[in-house]
């Protein structure tokens, strides 16, 4: 099962769009901002942080007080759950993000207390290099041989010559060793093995052949003071303060910044950055968490004479009486929508009673966005330079007859537990529960014609890992489990290239970075003569990351994969921002100012992919098909094709710590 995100565009009368525009921006996002400046100050936002959870139930309290405000009345009911929701998502966010980063800081900091130079390790130890070099090496083997030990053994049935399996016996995951070497740190207290420890730690877990570099030394010490120092100032960021459509912001910090004088440097950059904030000039959105929320309707429009009338699909809000929007969507997503209306009809109109679980639609959001300036002439009027769009969740395993049968089975399974019975049968809870078992139990097939899809039967040997990096934004790795060794690598490029020059799409890496280069020269320019500069790539980038998912995907069906294995995004920028830093203090030496110009000319390639996208698509696609996705922490090898390989064997390593001994 996977929940991916379609989107249209709707059009409505002028009053229609001016009447919401005015709910949201004047009532509903005022209210959001309140609410969020409210939870700042309450007693137990301490609590809360660290839980790393905000009470809904407090939400709603709060936003009850607040509804009898003049400021906030008038909205729908909806609107007020939504702003309550808007706030909580907000918040565990930032609560999540905030941990994370707490996380991250803390395992730097206790890498930067324990490493050391070789040099300086070898005269704690008393040691020369080749002494030193020999312990490292036992101690290091006996890591492993104790892993290899406590690894399950393979199964007989497993294809292969014993000679293959006693070979895949010795490898061992460098995470696992990782964490075993950093265990023996903590336990032992003998000065050599700790020092044993930070070598092979240093080294990618190996031990080196050559004494270590000067240069290599300060080069990593830099990238992880460098990625600390950057934790340390996110993690003192502000909280989340809501949108302010009023400019009334932006007026305080300009006046702040012209009438008075800061009292540290620190202070001055933090009033600029604050009168610099680019804000979002659009209301927040309207989060629709139930599907029976939205009314799904054909509206036929008359064409003419000679023609038959034009049918189009319209849906109506709860709390929006009759307001009636009209569906604008892209052809590839038009049958999407057409099953929202078939779903409405037979939950709502007579054609057969079922549960709202078997829906396609789970929850939906109401929002604003810009218009094209190319092609739209600004009138003044936010509710005329704006377009309104829903973006609507689906779940992809009701797309088919099999997903469908198996979402029934696995809700009539949770709704007879006896655990979860009532102890009295008339109980208004037991009706209610006897109520949502024959809704599922009324259908033996689903009455509206779904396609037929076989479920996907990978090789259970066979996995493919993914990795993401600065010069080369994705690589694959097929890996043979019982060998631990990868069959195959394809790289960016191999993946856009084909031998059919109708969908050889390599040349678009070409054309990209040509773009870019060319755009961030013309936004160079145009704020040196403070100008705005919407220099943009045309959804180039977003489109080649789709063009990147399908052939992953496919590639990962063609070698029939078990899974597909990804890194996680989160925490990625910051070890590539803090690579790039360091090495542009190794390589200027004495002008702060040309390092900061140095990485940040560096670092634009960085900011320019979105991996977070690329992942998302990927998973989006994957679904489709029925290929499981295994999402695992984030490895950095050598090489992006040993960082490939590496993630494939991470994710089979917890899956075999997953499975309990008999």
């Amino acid at each position: 099962m996977s929940i991916i995100t379609i989107q249209c565009r709707l059009t409505a009368s002028e009053t229609t769009r001016r009447y919401l525009w005015e709910l949201m921006a004047n009532f509903n996002t005022p209210l959001v901002t309140e609410l969020m400046q409210v939870i700042q100050h309450h007693d137990d936002f301490t609590t809360w942080r660290q839980r790393r959870e905000l009470p809904m139930q407090v939400v709603r309290n709060l936003c009850t007080l607040l509804r009898l405000d003049e400021r906030f009345s008038g909205q729908p009911g909806r609107f007020y759950s939504s702003a309550a929701m808007m706030v909580t998502y907000t918040y565990d966010a930032w609560f999540a993000l905030q941990a994370s980063r707490q996380q991250r800081l803390d395992g730097l900091k206790r890498w930067l207390g324990i490493l050391k130079s070789d040099a300086d390790m070898l005269e704690l130890c008393g040691l020369d290099w080749d002494s030193f070099q020999s312990s490292a090496r036992e101690i290091l083997q006996s890591v492993t041989d104790q892993l290899q030990a406590d690894q399950p053994k393979p199964s007989p049935s497993h294809k292969g010559s014993q000679q293959r399996r006693e070979q895949s016996d010795k490898i061992v995951s460098k995470r696992q060793l990782a964490n075993r070497l950093f265990q023996l740190y903590d336990e032992s207290s003998s000065l050599l093995i700790r020092c044993v420890v930070v070598h092979v730690l240093k080294h990618g877990c190996a031990v080196s052949e050559k004494p270590e570099k000067p240069e290599r030394y300060q080069r990593m010490l830099l990238s992880k003071q460098k990625a600390a120092k950057r934790l340390e100032e996110q993690l003192t960021s502000s909280l989340p303060k809501g949108r302010d459509l009023t400019d009334e912001t932006f007026l305080k910090a300009l006046e702040l910044l012209t009438y008075q004088i800061p009292d540290s440097a620190e202070e001055l950059a933090q009033w600029k950055a604050q009168l610099l904030r680019n804000p979002n000039p659009l209301p927040y959105p309207i989060l629709y968490g139930s599907n029976n929320d939205l009314t799904w309707f054909i509206e036929e429009r008359p064409r003419g004479k000679a023609k038959p009338p034009k049918q189009q699909i319209c849906v109506k809000f709860n709390g929006l009486g009759k307001h009636v929007f009209r569906v604008q969507c892209d052809r590839r997503q038009h049958h999407h929508f057409q099953r929202f209306v078939q779903d409405w009809d037979v939950y709502k109109r007579g054609k057969g009673l079922i549960s709202g679980s078997l829906l396609l639609l789970r929850t939906a959001s109401l929002l604003w966005k810009p218009a094209n300036q190319s092609s739209h002439q600004p009138t003044g009027h936010p509710w005329e330079d704006n377009y309104l769009y829903l973006h609507c969740q689906i779940d992809t395993q009701l797309l088919t007859q099999e997903g469908i049968e198996q979402k029934r089975q696995k809700k009539l399974k949770s709704t007879q537990n006896p655990d979860l019975s009532p102890p009295d049968p008339t109980s208004k809870v037991a009706k209610q529960r006897q109520g949502n078992v024959n809704r599922l139990q009324s259908i033996e097939q689903y009455p509206i014609s779904l396609p037929s899809r076989e479920s996907y039967q990978g090789q259970s040997h066979l996995i493919l890992g993914v990795s993401f990096a600065l010069r080369h934004p994705v690589t694959l790795a097929v890996v043979d489990l019982q060998s631990k060794q990868a069959l195959y690598y394809r790289s960016t490029r191999q993946l856009l290239k084909t031998t059919d020059a109708k969908t050889d799409q390599s040349h678009l890496l070409r054309r990209r970075k040509i773009q870019q280069q060319r755009h961030g020269h013309e936004r160079h320019k145009a704020l040196k003569q403070d100008h705005y500069a919407p220099y943009q790539e045309a959804n180039l980038g977003t489109y080649l990351n789709q063009v990147l998912a399908k052939r992953v995907v496919d590639a990962a069906y063609r070698a029939q994969a078990s899974a597909i294995a990804l890194p996680e995004t989160k925490g990625l920028r910051d070890k590539l921002e803090a690579q790039l830093r360091a090495r542009a203090a190794i390589k200027i030496v004495g002008s702060a100012a040309a390092q900061k110009r140095y990485a940040r000319a560096a670092s634009l390639r960085l900011h320019h992919w979105s991996y977070n996208q690329l992942t998302e698509q990927i998973k989006s696609k994957a679904a489709k098909l029925g290929i499981p996705v295994e999402v695992v922490p984030t490895l950095v090898g050598d090489s992006p094709q040993e960082t490939a390989r590496d993630v494939a064997l991470f994710a089979y390593y917890r899956r075999q710590a997953a499975v309990k001994p008999n």
